[in-house]
């Protein structure tokens, strides 16, 4: 299993898979912005290799997730 990192609005954590598919914090919208951003992580990550993708939404989260 690889570590997962996520960064909200310049908060850092280490997570998992299943952690982000149940949800990462007590905001919705915040669940919801982290489980898009990963799913693109995921797609990038098999078809490209990337490690890393960051992403920023209408609502003023920024969120950053990479494999460490």
């Amino acid at each position: 299993m690889k570590k997962i990192r996520v960064i909200v609005n310049g908060v850092s954590f280490y997570t998992s898979n299943n952690a982000i598919v149940r949800g990462v914090g007590d905001d919705r919208s915040i669940n919801k912005t982290v489980r898009l951003v990963y799913a693109e992580l995921l797609k990038l990550n098999n078809n490209k290799g990337t490690v890393g993708v960051g992403y920023s939404d209408k609502d003023g989260y920024q969120v950053q997730i990479d494999y460490v």
